[in-house]
């Protein structure tokens, strides 16, 4: 059995106060309060979305989790008035148990406020292996801006109880990615996984093609992109007019990723020089890239979509009717 150190950490940020309002007055280590309360093992879409039905269990009590299964921590927070925290889930390996694949998030989280409830998620990525945790700890990533609020304390710590399951059959105890779906979990309606299909559709009616280049389980960017643009049926529904929409995803959870995908999403990440996610790419039928940017961006579905008129315009569009040339990823 292994044994691995997980940390919770919550990192401080100033609210800002409205105009000539008092400010709030200053913070130490104790004021920021993080309370691990409950241990869950789940389907890992669960992760997202509500929590209702989830039964929690206390942090020690002694959990088997089987192969591909996720666990979800619970935290109970409370933070001083006029100051916001996000709860970042962190990787302190030991040295010698980096080796061990693990999924943390989500990173970053949302800001909160006041008194509440947070949830991360641990998932084992290793292919068959077995694995044991028995400690998590929650600490501290301060914001530079808060001088007096120290590096490193420790906000809470819960003894646990996880047997992570080596997977099981007679396939060698190989990855769960060989069982991945036919679509990838990540796609959203109105998009496809399928770059090749893409540029084929995309020279006959004469569109250029949108890749968004995606970390879908653990990119909390990524997910604020994908929950307020790319997934709302008023940005397929005018885009689609101008562009094919590719999704290709790099979540840590290889499951989540179709077979094509898993084939061509690393290949196309390469070839297109991605650094960082979300990125977006815009190609042409032929796979020549023509405009990019990286990074979450404001506004909404149509703040999104002025952007793209705006970051197209001088752009040439392909005509209708065409074929695209070979391409060898």
């Amino acid at each position: 059995m292994k044994r691995a150190l997980v940390g919770i950490a919550v990192m401080a940020a100033f609210a800002v106060t409205a105009s000539g309002a008092a400010e709030p007055p200053p913070v130490s280590t104790n004021d920021f309060k993080a309370v691990i309360t409950g241990l869950a093992v789940v389907e890992p879409s669960q992760r997202r979305g509500s929590k209702d039905g989830i039964d929690f269990v206390p942090p020690e009590t002694p959990l088997e989790v089987p192969f591909g299964k996720t666990v979800l921590f619970r935290v109970e927070y409370d933070f001083p008035e006029g100051y916001s925290a996000r709860i970042w889930m962190n990787t302190v390996w030991p040295r010698e148990e980096r080796r061990n694949a693990y999924g943390f998030g989500f990173n970053p989280s949302p800001l909160y406020k006041g008194k509440g409830t947070a949830y991360g998620f641990l998932s084992l990525l290793e292919k068959g292996a077995e694995c044991t945790l028995r400690t998590v700890a929650a600490k501290t990533k301060p914001d530079p801006g808060l001088d007096d609020f120290p590096n490193g304390w420790q906000a809470a710590s819960a003894t646990v109880n996880l047997d992570f399951k080596a997977k099981t059959g007679d396939d060698g105890g190989e990855s769960a990615a060989d069982d991945a779906p036919a679509v990838s979990k990540s796609v959203p309606k109105g998009w496809t996984e399928d770059f090749e299909a893409a540029r084929q559709q995309a020279a006959k009616e004469g569109k250029l093609i949108l890749i968004d280049f995606s970390g879908s389980d653990w990119c909390g960017w990524c997910k604020k992109m994908d929950e307020e643009v790319f997934s709302q049926d008023r940005f397929v529904r005018e885009v689609t007019k101008k562009f094919v929409l590719v999704m290709v995803d790099s979540p840590r959870d290889k499951s989540m990723l179709s077979a094509l995908a898993r084939k061509q999403n690393q290949k196309l990440t390469e070839k297109y020089e991605v650094r960082g996610f979300p990125t977006v790419v815009i190609v042409n039928p032929d796979g020549e890239a023509v405009k990019s940017h990286s990074g979450y961006r404001r506004g909404g579905p149509q703040g999104y979509i002025k952007y793209l008129r705006e970051l197209t315009r001088g752009v040439k569009w392909p005509r209708k009717g065409g074929t695209a040339k070979p391409m060898d990823l």
